[in-house]
């Protein structure tokens, strides 16, 4: 049995690894990101199924692209007039409209009048309807295909028909409309701050206690109650809802400000087991103590689409970047020792499966001690061995500082070519430049002798010297580097 002080720690474990959900979490639906939003957006949001995203502030409306640029604008979107009669002066979060082609759009004043206004697509008003019933304006949804738009009432949902709103009753002309339908009770507990309509049921957003909470409803079925979908650490009270595909999520958050002053949030969700992530890494050498450009790209598939994915963050070796509109980034990484690197990319809760990287040593595979060769120009060989260890893993080519004097001297004829033989390990090419003082004599790179990579010929084609400064550069497999310098010498040393 496990001592109490042993199951304490092992309780305070588990709070500490426990996910971002909480144990009440059903785990319907995923954070995909977050990002923060200008203070005008502050009342709601909407979009209209083509590419097209309308946000509501206290008195204005703005049009957006599914990027969120803004293509219509209107400041002032309440007629003036109707801010004295009836005094109406606030906004709520919009609902699109397909089969009328318009957004409908709540307005409410301080008397606790509330009424629909009705804009087109291109953000013009149309007409708008006071409505009876008790309704806070907080929010309208349209619910597709039935003509009806739903609001909240205290606990309730009220339904109005939209083909009620005919000019004979449009604001400022006395009338209102009268509820449709209600559904006594049906909003969830503490009431529902936001909703939008998402496959035949109402989505509805509330939040206490600093976690925002969603559930989903019937409204068609009047015994319905509401299901909580997910329930999130996010502090903010959420001011709209919209169940559209953008910003990497298929469920759009709208959150007011968490303190005040604070900037209002747009947080994406997805439907668990949808928005995968896929991280893809230019492979590329990476050595220990060297930095290095690692070309990342990340794509994300919603709903059996595959496309690239903006703000992802993608992290390795203690730096991180974020992707570009194509999904795109270029993480500079310096590992400090070998082994594995492990590049990540993640974006709200969501995470692509990490990619590994093979980290060699500065120099590449440990050696015993500097390489060696036998060397020979015509006459007997000898063997030089190798003054620096390179790394030839750069574009530029082997890196290597400061001057190096020959250690070793070989005898040579003036017509020979230079015949290199490697001990033990086969390199994969062989740069060579011999020079007489400041002349440059020969260089180039030699060509290897049989299929084992230990034997190579250089051709001198102009002849050696009487005296000459001969450097070549072993380059392995691994890009390992080593640098040999010799004394070429007519008639021997």
């Amino acid at each position: 049995m496990l001592k109490r002080s042993t199951a304490l720690a092992l309780g305070a474990l588990a709070l500490v690894l426990a996910p971002a959900a909480s144990a009440a979490d059903p785990g319907g639906w995923v954070v995909a990101g977050e990002r923060t939003l200008p203070a005008r957006y502050a009342t709601g949001i909407a979009g209209d199924g083509a590419e097209r995203l309308l946000l509501a502030g206290a008195t204005g409306l703005w049009r957006t692209d599914l990027r969120l640029t803004e293509t219509v604008r209107l400041d002032a979107a309440i007629p003036g007039g109707l801010d004295r009669t009836p005094g109406l002066t606030r906004l709520g979060s919009p609902s699109w409209d397909a089969a009328g082609g318009q957004w409908v759009v709540p307005l409410s004043g301080s008397s606790g009048v509330a009424a629909l206004g009705l804009y087109d697509a291109g953000l013009s008003w149309r007409l708008g309807a006071r409505l009876e019933g008790g309704t806070s304006a907080r929010w309208a949804q349209v619910q597709p295909g039935t003509g009806l738009v739903w609001m909240p009432a205290g606990g309730d949902l009220v339904a109005y028909r939209l083909a009620e709103a005919v000019p004979a009753l449009a604001l400022p002309r006395p009338g209102a409309i009268a509820p449709a339908a209600r559904r006594a009770g049906a909003l969830p507990p503490g009431g529902a701050s936001a909703a939008t309509a998402e496959g035949g049921r109402l989505l509805l957003a509330g939040s206490g206690d600093g976690r925002l909470r969603l559930w989903s409803l019937d409204p068609a079925d009047p015994a319905a109650t509401p299901r909580l979908e997910a329930e999130r650490a996010l502090a903010g009270e959420p001011v709209g809802l919209a169940a559209v595909t953008a910003l990497g999520g298929t469920l759009q958050v709208l959150l007011g400000p968490a303190s005040a002053g604070g900037p209002p949030r747009l947080v994406s969700f997805v439907r668990a087991g949808d928005g995968a992530l896929r991280l893809a890494v230019t492979r590329r050498p990476v050595r220990a103590g060297r930095p290095a450009n690692l070309a990342v790209a990340v794509t994300q598939t919603l709903g059996g689409v595959r496309a690239p994915l903006a703000g992802v963050r993608v992290s390795a070796a203690g730096r991180s970047v974020l992707t570009d509109e194509l999904g795109e980034a270029t993480l500079r990484v310096r590992p400090a020792r070998p082994g594995t690197l492990v590049v990540r990319a993640t974006r709200g809760e969501l995470a692509a499966p990490p990619v590994r990287l093979v980290v060699a040593p500065p120099i590449g595979i440990p050696l015993s001690g500097l390489p060696s060769a036998r060397l020979s120009a015509g006459a007997a060989s000898r063997r030089v061995r190798a003054v620096r260890l390179l790394d030839c893993s750069g574009q530029g080519g082997c890196e290597t500082t400061g001057s190096v004097r020959p250690r070793t001297c070989v005898a040579a004829r003036s017509g020979a070519d230079v015949r290199i033989g490697l001990l033990g390990r086969p390199a994969s090419r062989i740069d060579v430049l011999i020079q007489d003082g400041d002349r440059l004599v020969e260089g180039g790179r030699a060509l290897a002798v049989g299929r084992d990579a230990l034997r190579w010929r250089f051709p001198v084609r102009r002849g050696l010297p009487p005296r000459a400064r001969i450097t070549f550069v072993l380059v392995y497999p691994d890009e390992t580097g080593a640098l040999a310098v010799a004394t070429l010498r007519r008639g021997g040393c």
